[in-house]
């Protein structure tokens, strides 16, 4: 399939969909929304894909938003358009298959918001990370308010959102938004590095890591504690049988 704004590029068990408005900062406008929603939903039901992983082409990841593209009318057409991102990035979160975001620049505004969804955020030093929308009055509203806090604390997430300030690569890894800050120009490299080891293991037990995981995160830990079990017991018995057969 062709896209105007997103490189799509499958290499054996893995695919790296490249966000490709480089000219704009990679900005999230309805064309660049609507790709990345069909590359998501090829790469989840392509059987033989089993890593997904995001770049940004040119100097940045995602600026965010593209504001040239942004013109409301009412509460009702900002409402329209904010469950529109939600729901797409509420996908992302929920894929089975491991996802990796590889961070080369600039992820401000609703850039930062998708790299959140991801499973596991690389970045390279260059990295700048940051919601900067108090700054014109308003506050980030494709999940920065609920995932922020619950990725790196409600203090550090009130700090960002308060502030509008942005942090570097290794001020993020220390608030555990980013993984791993590798050499700007090792980034694409250590990325596809971790996607191939991830690819390598077994798509059943890395598909029950995230659910258990994802899932236990939303009740209480006695529940949690048996849905642990529950899912792991699973696990275990098919991956014996399997070598009993």
């Amino acid at each position: 399939m062709k896209f105007e704004t997103i490189i799509y590029q499958k290499s054996h068990s893995m695919v790296e969909i490249i966000l490709n408005r480089p000219n704009r900062g990679n900005a999230i406008n309805n064309k660049l929304a609507e790709e990345l929603e069909i590359s998501i939903n090829e790469a989840e039901k392509d059987n033989e894909i089993k890593v997904i992983i995001l770049f940004g082409n040119g100097k940045g990841f995602c600026g965010g938003a593209d504001v040239s593209e942004i013109n409301f009318d009412s509460v009702d057409e900002v409402e329209s358009f904010l469950r529109k991102i939600h729901g797409l990035f509420n996908k992302i979160e929920k894929i089975e298959k491991p996802t990796i975001a590889a961070i080369n620049g600039y992820a401000l505004g609703g850039g930062c918001e998708l790299a959140l969804c991801f499973d596991i955020r690389i970045a390279s030093e260059k990295a700048i990370v940051g919601v900067p929308e108090i700054k014109m009055g308003f506050l980030p509203g494709a999940g920065g308010t609920q995932r922020l806090p619950r990725l790196i604390g409600v203090n550090n997430a009130l700090e960002m959102l308060f502030t509008g300030e942005p942090f570097d690569a290794h001020g993020a890894y220390r608030l555990g938004l980013f993984n791993k800050v590798v050499a700007h120009e090792r980034l694409i490299d250590e990325t596809r590095k971790l996607g191939e080891i991830l690819a390598k293991k077994s798509p059943q037990a890395l598909k029950m890591a995230k659910k258990l995981v994802k899932n236990g995160m939303n009740m209480d830990l006695k529940s949690a504690l048996e849905f642990e079990i529950q899912g792991v017991s699973y696990l275990s018995y098919e991956a014996i049988s399997k070598k009993k057969a």
